[in-house]
């Protein structure tokens, strides 16, 4: 009895019980053996992760920043008012553009002015030419309005107050003005009516009727001692009524080079002491056919001679290429020709260019050539 006994627990010690065995004696593989290899779940991180330069491990999550909802709402916020605050801007701009009264605009002196809440006149003036020079201001009756610059006359561009003194109508004049060898030459000048009325609220400056922009003498060399005055007027020469010339060299030409790129345009040039004029017309020849009939009459036959001849001689010069049949607003208006002037100084330093219009009533028009 005992031999069995000793049987059976020799069988316990041999075979124990195991009541958990996926605890209590776990399962291991062995590789060796054949089996299939775990699944190990991959780091998440190690995916998303590359190398940068220096072979440090960066995380490409790292850039991806989630935004806060709030920071969306106000980033919205901010645009619409962004938005907002340049459509506003652009309807005043737009209003106060249209509260001007402009006019000149297709020219190099452009104005615009406008009534003020206070019953003042701003007027605002361009220059697109004769940028440094400034304006000069005249009141042709300082009783009914002061004229005050606002700010600075840059020469391109200045802003002046009207504001009424008493009841009545003046003229006021703008001018751009040089001193050319002692001689003030007006470039530029422009006339406004202004009528400073009553009304309820007290004295109030408007502008009435049409302004006026004339186009006076160009000065090419002004700061120099021998300027040309470029003048576009009707001009005629050979007697002491007679007006000056189109090119005139104030104190002499001295090395002044003029050179006239056209077949078709004839110069008569005649001096008083330094100054020179040099008067310019279109011709269909040019200066042959004048130089031809300067030849005929200074060479006269004497078997040939008249006594209308000597009357002839007699008479004074006069600018055969200004003379005109008729003389109406559609002349002033009728171009005849066109051509460049080149002016040139070595010892000045100077070379610019001007297109030359020439009308049928007599008059020329100069304007600046880019070279």
């Amino acid at each position: 009895m005992s031999k069995k006994k000793n049987k059976k627990n020799q069988n316990d010690i041999n075979n124990p019980q195991v009541d958990n065995p996926q605890v209590d004696n776990p399962q291991v593989d062995n590789p060796a053996t054949g089996g299939d290899e775990p699944v190990i779940a991959e780091d998440p991180q190690v995916i998303d992760s590359k190398m940068d330069e220096e072979g440090n491990v960066v995380f490409a999550s790292d850039s991806y920043a989630v935004q806060d909802p709030k920071k969306k709402i106000i980033a919205l916020i901010i645009g619409i008012a962004i938005l907002v605050t340049i459509l506003v801007v652009s309807i005043i701009a737009i209003l106060q553009y249209k509260s001007y009264t402009r006019v000149f605009q297709d020219t190099d002196y452009p104005v615009a002015y406008r009534e003020e809440k206070d019953r003042t006149l701003t007027m605002i003036l361009r220059d697109d030419n004769t940028k440094k020079i400034k304006w000069n201001v005249e009141v042709a009756d300082s009783d009914f309005v002061d004229v005050t610059l606002k700010g600075r006359d840059s020469g391109k561009k200045a802003k002046f107050i009207f504001s009424p003194k008493m009841a009545g109508v003046t003229k006021v004049t703008f001018a751009k003005s040089v001193d050319a060898a002692g001689t003030k030459i007006d470039l530029i000048k422009m006339d406004y009516v202004i009528y400073v009325s009553e009304t309820v609220d007290g004295l109030k400056v408007s502008v009435v009727d049409e302004p006026n922009l004339e186009f006076g003498k160009e000065v090419i060399g002004s700061g120099t001692a021998y300027p040309i005055i470029l003048n576009g007027d009707l001009s005629y020469f050979g007697d002491e009524e007679s007006e000056s010339g189109h090119l005139i060299f104030i104190k002499g030409k001295n090395d002044w080079n003029v050179e006239i790129e056209s077949a078709n345009v004839a110069t008569d040039e005649f001096s008083t002491g330094d100054r020179v004029d040099i008067v310019l017309y279109y011709s269909e020849q040019g200066n042959e056919s004048e130089d031809a009939a300067d030849e005929d009459i200074s060479k006269p036959d004497p078997e040939k001679a008249t006594k209308l001849d000597a009357d002839f001689e007699e008479e004074p010069a006069f600018d055969a290429g200004t003379s005109v049949e008729t003389n109406t607003e559609t002349d002033a208006l009728e171009i005849e020709s066109k051509a460049e002037i080149k002016f040139t100084s070595a010892s000045l330093g100077i070379t610019e260019v001007r297109l030359a219009t020439f009308y049928k009533d007599g008059h020329i028009e100069f304007s600046k050539v880019e070279k």
